[in-house]
């Protein structure tokens, strides 16, 4: 890490102390080792892994990969503001890339990865949640301009990615979620 690189992290974790002085705390946990021992396989995603935490750690979990892309599809040809599903795309990726450093300090555990690949699980999840979301409650207010159905709605019925959406390291930051939505 180069200094300024170093300063702006430094920047970045200042600018968690509300003007009352309370610091806002990491929002993503760890399950203490201990705790985890006790029954690994509760605390471990079986279908579907959000965030940096699980990716690559299990084979069948990167299957799961090329629904949440189809999500994220579908997510950016579903018709809310006038711009096109690349444009779209375009501005989640701006987007993303710009909060490298606030989504880094929202996880308890560094995260070793480069910017381009946590902004690409941010990006990849973030549109998948969001799709998964809106697939449930809001598909009829927001129709997907795609001729085949979302792959979401299927997903909501299956019992282990429930499950592992509730998972406490399994998780992103909110704030992800809500700059993404405004596209």
């Amino acid at each position: 890490m180069e200094f300024s690189e170093w300063c702006h992290s430094m920047e970045v974790s200042l600018s968690s102390v509300n003007s009352d002085g309370y610091i806002r705390p990491y929002s993503i946990s760890i399950i203490p080792e201990a705790l985890k021992k006790s029954n690994e396989d509760a605390y471990t995603p079986r279908a579907v892994s959000i965030g940096p935490k699980f990716k690559g750690t299990r084979e069948h979990l990167l299957l799961m990969e090329n629904i949440k892309r189809q999500c994220m599809t579908h997510l950016f040809h579903r018709e809310q503001h006038n711009m096109s599903p690349h444009g779209k795309l375009r501005a989640c990726c701006q987007v993303i890339w710009n909060l490298n450093n606030q989504i880094r300090t929202s996880y308890v555990a560094d995260i070793n990865l480069e910017q381009h690949e946590l902004a690409k699980i941010m990006l990849v999840d973030g549109c998948f949640l969001l799709e998964v979301l809106i697939s449930k409650e809001l598909d009829h207010e927001l129709p997907c301009q795609l001729k085949s159905p979302s792959p979401a709605a299927q997903l909501l019925r299956d019992e282990d990615v429930l499950s592992d959406l509730t998972l406490l390291e399994n998780q992103i930051p909110i704030f992800v979620l809500h700059e993404l939505s405004r596209y």
